[in-house]
């Protein structure tokens, strides 16, 4: 199975802002959206953090990504 197809991906480097955009399909097989918005901190430490929203069709949630 193929991940979403990225659209219109975006880095504001003034405030470190991350906006992506994506399409795939759900198990169903029906087309859905994908947006994330993030912002990333940390950014000259070894742990780089993104935090944001993740929006997959119409439901929404936050995440954070450490790198370890």
């Amino acid at each position: 199975m193929r991940g979403p197809s990225l659209k219109d991906p975006r880095l504001d480097p003034s405030n470190w802002a991350v906006h992506l955009e994506g399409e795939g399909k759900d198990a169903a097989g029906k087309p859905i959206r994908y947006v994330v918005d993030g912002k990333l901190e940390n950014i000259g430490a070894y742990q780089r953090v993104i935090t944001g929203t993740w929006t997959e069709g119409t439901k929404k949630g936050d995440f954070k990504v450490v790198r370890n």
